[in-house]
């Protein structure tokens, strides 16, 4: 094999090989958008929700209404749900925000 080709390769090798690492920053950016966003979403849905929800009975034009409560222990686990997903997602923008600067993650 000639000299330049392998030179040639190696360096098509390298820019592969930095468009995966790319590819890869990428998509873990939006792996940890998503989870934030979804994160943020489930924690609003748990703090506009309110504590007592109105299930429309037979009356006419649902005006009679039956109450339900919304047990405390659910509220708490979607909350908790929630906060795990932004932090988890955070913790995944941060990690691969970083390496954007460095040579590392070109």
């Amino acid at each position: 094999m000639e000299r330049g080709t392998e030179y040639e390769e190696q360096a098509v090798r390298e820019a592969w090989a930095a468009r995966e690492r790319r590819k890869r920053r990428t998509n873990a950016l939006l792996l940890g958008t998503t989870l934030v966003f979804t994160g943020l979403m489930i924690t609003a849905f748990a703090l506009v929700v309110p504590f007592e929800l109105c299930v429309h009975g037979d009356g006419i034009d649902g005006v009679r209404c039956t109450t339900q409560s919304l047990s405390s222990p659910i509220i708490y686990v979607v909350l908790v749900t929630g906060s795990i997903m932004m932090l988890r997602g955070g913790q995944i923008i941060w990690q691969n925000a970083r390496l954007s600067g460095t040579s590392e993650g070109i």
